[in-house]
C-alpha cells in the first residue's frame, strides 16, 4: 500500500480515508461518496469486465513469445550445426585447408535486402529491437536507483524515458505509479498503475496499489473493488486486507471493518497500525481498558509514533485516570510540539481531565510552552492519519511514514 510518506504534507485529501482517534468521544466519520465521474466509471467497468479476457490474452501472448523464442533458438542451433558440418566437409575435401565460404556469401542477405533491426527473418511482424530493449532496461535500472535514493521526481522522469523507448515494461509502469503516489500526483498514479494492471491483471500487488491511488482520491467504493480483487486472487495478501479496513471505516461499515481487521491481525498481530485501529473499534464499544492495553502493545512495537500516545492518553482519560492521561501527553510532546499536544488536549476526551487541578496546571504550562515554541517559528507537524499500505511497504511497521 517503499515508504509512501517520506514527506507528510497535512493535506485533507490524504486524511479522509482514516481519522480515527480516541480523543473524539463521539467519532464523526462521514460516509463518503465516490465522487466518481461517468468517464471514470466507464473506464473502471471496462477494466473490471475485461480482466479475465486480459488474463487469457496475457497467457496466450506469453505462450506465443516463448514458442517463438524456442523456435528461434532451434533455428540458430540448426544453422550453427550446418555451418560446422560444412566447414568440416570443406577441410576434408581440401586436405585440411579451411575454404573461403564464398558459397555461403552468395546466399547471405546484402545491406539492402537484410531485415531491418528489431525484426527477425523468421517473423518480420515480430517487433523486438534489442537495442531499444537494452536502453529501456538501462533507464529503468537508473530510475530504480534514483527511487531508492529518494530522488522521486528524477526517478519518475527516468521511468517515463524508459517507457517512451519500450512501453511494454510492466514493472516500469508499476514503479512509476508508486512514485507518483509518493509525489501525491494521484491521477498520474492511476494512469500508470492501470497500464500495469492491464498487462498483469492477476497481480495482487498491482491491484492493491491501484486501489491505494483511488483511495487517496477519496473514491472509496472503487478503491475497495480493487482491494477485494487482490484478496480474491490472493486471500492472504495482507496489504489489501488492511486497506479494506480503512475503506470499511471510511464508510462506517464497522462489522466488515472488524472482519477484515481480525483477518489482518491473524497474519500480522504486532502491526501498530492495525492495533491502533483495533483500539479505536474497542473504544467505540466503550471498552476503554481493552483499548488502552491494545495501545500499550502498539507502543512497544513502535515507540516513535506520536498518535499512539495521544490515543493512549485519551483512553486513560476516559477511564478516569488523570495522571496516566497527562503522562502519555507528556511523552507525546517529546515526539512532536507543545502546540500539537495542546490542540489534542482540547478535544472532548480530556474534558474531565481539564476540570481537575492537575489538569489545569498541565494546561497552563503546556500553553506557555506552546507560545514559546511558536515564537521561535514552529516548523514540525505531525501526520495523524493511518495511511493505506502500498505493496512495497507491506512489511513496514507503524504508520506508513
Amino acid at each position: 500500500m517503499t515508504d509512501i510518506s517520506n514527506s507528510h504534507p497535512g493535506s485533507d485529501r490524504r486524511r479522509k480515508a482514516d481519522q480515527a482517534s480516541l480523543y473524539e468521544l463521539k467519532p464523526h466519520r462521514t460516509r463518503h461518496t465516490s465522487g466518481q465521474t461517468s468517464e471514470e466509471g466507464e473506464r473502471w467497468q471496462a477494466l473490471r469486465h475485461t480482466i479475465g479476457h486480459r488474463m487469457l490474452v496475457s497467457n496466450i501472448r506469453t505462450f506465443i513469445i516463448t514458442a517463438v523464442i524456442m523456435i528461434g533458438f532451434l533455428l540458430l542451433a540448426i544453422s550453427v550445426a550446418d555451418r560446422i558440418w560444412r566447414l568440416k566437409e570443406g577441410r576434408r575435401a581440401s586436405g585440411g585447408v579451411t575454404p573461403t565460404p564464398a558459397a555461403d556469401n552468395q546466399h547471405a542477405p546484402s545491406r539492402d535486402t537484410a531485415p531491418p533491426p528489431g525484426r527477425t527473418p523468421a517473423n518480420p511482424a515480430t517487433e523486438l529491437d534489442p537495442e531499444k530493449l537494452r536502453k529501456a532496461i538501462f533507464l529503468n535500472r537508473s530510475a530504480e536507483a534514483l527511487q531508492k535514493a529518494g530522488n522521486l521526481k528524477e526517478a519518475a522522469q527516468r521511468y517515463q524515458e524508459a517507457l517512451e523507448v519500450w512501453p511494454y515494461l510492466v514493472d516500469a509502469w508499476a514503479q512509476l505509479g508508486r512514485v507518483f503516489l509518493r509525489l501525491q500526483e494521484f491521477d498520474s498514479a492511476i494512469r500508470a498503475l492501470e497500464r500495469a494492471v492491464e498487462s498483469d491483471p492477476s497481480n495482487p500487488a498491482l491491484l492493491n496499489d491501484l486501489g491505494v491511488a483511488y483511495l487517496y482520491r477519496n473514491h472509496i467504493p472503487m478503491a475497495a473493488e480493487f482491494f477485494r480483487a487482490a484478496v480474491d486472487i490472493s486471500p492472504d495478501y495482507a496489504p489489501a486486507l488492511f486497506n479494506l479496513v480503512l475503506c470499511s471505516l471510511a464508510t462506517e461499515d464497522i462489522e466488515r471493518a472488524c472482519e477484515y481487521l481480525d483477518a489482518y491481525l491473524r497474519m500480522r498481530p504486532d502491526d501498530p497500525r492495525a492495533l491502533k485501529e483495533k483500539a479505536y473499534l474497542q473504544a467505540r464499544e466503550g471498552k476503554h481498558r481493552e483499548a488502552l492495553a491494545t495501545l500499550k502493545k502498539a507502543i512497544i512495537h513502535n515507540p516513535e509514533w506520536t498518535p499512539l500516545y495521544f490515543d493512549a492518553a485519551a483512553a486513560a482519560a476516559l477511564l478516569g485516570s488523570t495522571e496516566d492521561a497527562i503522562r502519555y501527553l507528556e511523552k507525546a510532546e517529546l515526539l512532536t510540539t507543545p502546540r500539537e499536544v495542546y490542540r489534542v488536549y482540547l478535544q472532548p476526551a480530556f474534558q474531565q481531565v481539564r476540570l481537575t487541578e492537575l489538569g489545569q496546571l498541565f494546561e497552563r504550562e503546556l500553553a506557555e510552552r506552546a507560545r514559546s515554541v511558536l515564537a521561535e517559528k514552529e516548523t514540525s507537524r505531525m501526520e495523524q492519519a493511518v495511511l493505506p499500505i502500498i505493496s512495497s511497504e507491506s512489511h513496514a511497521s507503524g504508520t506508513a511514514g
